[in-house]
């Protein structure tokens, strides 16, 4: 195993700690594997992303409370987390819920914003970047990660997606994160990146948001609703956990061949073949939402 994959094992055995998706896992296992044809399992796992937002729905926290919300909302940010995962593994894209213990200083850095010498960041809950010449790893730490991304932040390219399991309220959010990214304009006493780094470091940066959505509103959505024409032109797009409907919302799944085509080697599902029979016992970590 390589070097970059042994530091995704180790992100994705902590995803695998956090309790609002281990909790019920069992649940959303069996309703993955219904989905799952032995036959065509690249194609398959790969059309996981259409139906997210049902699996996601198989087990739900009842009730609007804070706690609930918050519980919900991790869970739908490891969901995808792991899909995307399991999409890019054995390539040199890594995917991290945000993490200071896994997110190289250098990343945060490009991302992090001061606002009246006040430092924050975006609601960056997923973190996707390639990782140029993986082959020269030194180790497999997030210092290691880190150190070797520092030489070839140029060739780096970036994306941050915001999860959020409804847009009514939230939609506005990704989109004034983006245009504070993305804008060319001087916003006074606003400065983006810290130590020497910026969006503007990397090789291409882009700005997503993906969302389930939830509650009965999110099954009857306009496409000329509020909501929708804020996420409409964000530099990373706009992704649900459902199949793709025009000028509503892309599929999730759509998202690795459009922002990050060159890491893989013909069509996605051939790629997921190939892990399937070459690395199913990595499947079934995946499957068994168990990286030991």
């Amino acid at each position: 195993m390589s070097l970059l994959n042994d530091f995704k094992l180790s992100s994705l055995h902590q995803l695998s700690k956090v309790r609002s998706i281990s909790n019920n896992w069992q649940q959303r296992k069996q309703s993955i594997s219904s989905y799952l044809n032995a036959n065509n399992w690249g194609q398959s796992a790969f059309d996981l992303g259409d139906h997210l937002s049902d699996i996601f729905s198989t087990t739900t926290v009842g009730g609007r409370g804070q706690s609930a919300v918050s519980t919900a909302g991790a869970a739908w940010e490891c969901l995808i987390t792991w899909y995307l995962n399991l999409i890019f593994w054995d390539t040199k894209v890594v995917v991290l819920k945000q993490s200071k213990k896994f997110v190289p200083e250098s990343i945060r850095n490009c991302l992090t914003v001061t606002i009246s010498n006040v430092s924050t960041n975006t609601e960056s809950d997923i973190v996707i970047f390639s990782v140029p010449d993986q082959h020269l790893l030194s180790g497999s730490t997030t210092k290691d990660l880190n150190d070797h991304l520092l030489n070839r932040i140029n060739q780096v390219d970036l994306f941050v997606l915001q999860c959020k399991t409804n847009w009514e309220d939230n939609a506005q959010i990704p989109m004034l994160w983006d245009m504070i990214y993305n804008s060319q304009s001087r916003l006074p006493n606003v400065s983006i990146g810290i130590q020497g780094l910026s969006p503007q470091s990397v090789n291409n940066f882009k700005y997503g948001f993906a969302t389930v959505p939830t509650g009965p509103r999110g099954n009857f959505v306009k496409t000329d609703s509020v909501k929708v024409l804020r996420v409409k032109n964000l530099t990373g797009g706009n992704y649900w956990g459902k199949a793709t409907q025009q000028h509503l919302a892309t599929s999730i799944k759509e998202l690795p061949s459009r922002h990050f085509p060159s890491v893989f080697q013909g069509s996605i599902a051939n790629h997921l073949s190939r892990i399937h029979n070459s690395q199913n016992h990595m499947i079934q970590k995946f499957l068994d939402l168990n990286f030991e």
